[in-house]
């Protein structure tokens, strides 16, 4: 992903149920958090794409990062989904 070159970090994720909230977390290789922000609110199930703008993550250095997506469902139980690997090339 190079920040300067692409508006957008574009998402995609499934949810098995209605979320009321869906969070995406952004970590150092170091698993430490750098952004926490919800992507999405009230959602049905299925597939979906949120964005982070690039000028919100065009601060980060070259390198590896790992991120996370989170859903609340309505009941109030968290569900994440599997770490992946973001690259940033500038």
């Amino acid at each position: 992903f190079n920040p300067l070159k692409t508006g957008r970090l574009y998402i995609d994720f499934a949810v098995s149920q209605g979320c009321k909230n869906v969070k995406f977390g952004l970590y150092t290789v170091g698993y430490r958090r750098i952004l926490e922000r919800e992507i999405a609110g009230n959602i049905g199930a299925g597939n979906h794409r949120a964005f982070i703008e690039a000028a919100e993550i065009g601060s980060l250095s070259n390198g590896g990062y790992y991120w996370m997506v989170e859903a609340v469902n309505e009941k109030g139980e968290k569900a994440r989904g599997n770490l992946n690997t973001l690259i940033v090339l500038k």
